[in-house]
C-alpha cells in the first residue's frame, strides 16, 4: 500500500510454514529428526474418533484416514500450525499415476486411499484374531508386507482352508510356528489391498508396466520438445503430495496411456499462437488460435476467458491445449509455436 513494498508478514509465515510442512513429509534419507518426534506426538493426539485405531499403528496422519486433534489436545503451536497449513491449503496425496515402489512404501493400516470400513484393520466383532496374527506374527506394516502375504493366494494346490496343506501353508507354518490359519491371513491381506483405489494397488495393472516401451528419441532440431507420454510418478511417498488443491481427487483410475502401436493416420500439424492487449495489467485481454490449415474446419480462435487472467503466455499455452484436445490421441502430433 502507498507504493511502499512492505513484506507481507502474514504470507511470509505461512510460506515457512509449507516448508516445514515438506520437510515433515520427507519420507527418504534426508528427513529430519524432528518429523519422526512430531510422528509420534501425532499418534498420541489423536482425535476421539480416531480411537480405535490402534496407537501402535499411527504411523502418519496424511498416509492414513486418522486425524490429529489440534483443538483440545496438547500439541505444540508449532506442529498445531503445520497441521492447520496444511488442511487450509489443501494437501493431499494424488497423481495421475503412482509407481509400486511407492505404493508399496506406504502404510497398509488404514491407508489413505483404502475405501474400507475401520473394521477391515481392526478385525471386527468375528476377524480380530487375523488381525492380531497380522500385526504381532507376520508383522505387516506396509503394502509390500501385505503383497507378499496376498499373493501366497496363487499357490499352486492352495485352499481356502485353515489347513490347507500347499507350500506356502505349509511354509508359513515353518517360518510363523504362532500363525494358527496362514490361509485367514493371506486373506485378509489380500482384502486390505483389494480396498485401494485402484491407482494406489500394486497387484493390478499400471502405467508403468508398458511406459517401459516409451523410448523417445531426442529431436534432430535443437529446438524441437519431444512430449514425454510418461505419467507415473516415481520418488518416495513425498512425491506423491500436491497442495493448493480444490474440489475432489482425481480419477481412482490411473489413465491408460498406451499408444496406437500403428496409427491409421500420417502426422498432424498444427500452428498455434497467442496474444494479448495491455498485458500484465487488470484489464488485460487475450486471445488464441489454431491454425492447421487453409479452410480446415478445425481451426480455432478462442477469447482467453476472463477467469483465466488473460495474458500472452496464457493464450499461447491454452492454444496448445486446444490443439491437443483437437487431435486424436493414436496419431502423431507436431505443434509449431514461436
Amino acid at each position: 500500500m502507498g507504493g511502499k513494498n512492505l513484506l507481507d508478514i502474514v504470507a511470509r509465515n505461512e510460506a515457512i510454514t509449507i516448508t516445514w510442512l515438506k520437510s515433515y513429509l520427507s519420507f527418504g534419507a534426508e528427513r529430519p529428526l524432528w518429523a519422526f518426534a512430531a510422528d509420534e506426538l501425532f499418534s498420541l493426539k489423536a482425535l476421539a474418533g480416531d480411537a480405535n485405531v490402534d496407537k501402535l499403528l499411527r504411523y502418519n496422519t496424511y498416509l492414513q484416514t486418522w486425524n490429529v486433534n489440534t483443538r483440545t489436545a496438547n500439541v505444540a503451536k508449532d506442529l498445531t500450525i503445520m497441521v492447520e497449513a496444511a488442511r487450509d491449503n489443501g494437501l493431499r496425496m494424488e497423481g495421475l499415476a503412482i509407481s509400486r515402489e511407492i505404493q508399496r512404501s506406504a502404510p497398509i493400516w488404514f491407508h489413505q486411499k483404502s475405501t474400507a470400513f475401520r473394521t477391515l484393520f481392526t478385525g471386527g466383532q468375528h476377524h480380530k484374531k487375523t488381525v492380531k496374527c497380522l500385526k504381532e506374527i507376520h508383522r505387516v506394516v506396509s503394502v509390500a508386507d501385505a503383497e507378499i502375504l496376498a499373493r501366497k493366494l496363487q499357490t499352486a494346490r492352495h485352499r481356502s482352508a485353515w489347513n490347507c496343506r500347499c507350500a506356502a501353508c505349509t511354509g508359513t507354518r515353518q517360518s510363523h510356528p504362532q500363525c494358527e490359519d496362514p490361509n485367514a491371513c493371506f486373506r485378509r491381506a489380500k482384502s486390505m489391498l483389494d480396498s485401494l483405489l485402484p491407482k494406489w494397488n500394486p497387484m493390478l495393472p499400471q502405467p508403468e508396466d508398458w511406459e517401459t516401451g516409451f523410448n523417445v528419441a531426442p529431436p534432430h532440431d535443437p529446438d524441437t520438445r519431444v512430449f514425454n507420454p510418461k505419467i507415473t510418478t516415481h520418488g518416495t511417498l513425498a512425491d506423491t503430495f500436491r497442495i493448493f488443491t480444490e474440489g475432489v481427487d482425481g480419477s481412482d483410475v490411473a489413465p491408460d496411456n498406451r499408444p496406437d502401436p500403428e496409427p491409421d493416420e500420417e502426422e498432424i500439424i498444427a500452428h498455434t499462437d497467442g496474444s494479448a492487449m495491455n498485458n500484465g495489467r487488470d484489464e488485460a485481454t487475450a486471445g488464441s488460435g489454431v491454425f492447421f490449415g487453409e479452410g480446415d474446419i478445425r481451426n480455432i480462435a478462442t477469447r482467453v476467458p476472463t477467469a483465466l487472467n488473460p495474458s500472452n503466455q496464457v493464450a499461447e499455452i491454452l492454444a496448445i491445449k486446444q490443439a491437443c484436445e483437437a487431435c486424436p490421441n493414436d496419431i502423431p502430433l507436431t505443434i509449431i509455436s514461436d
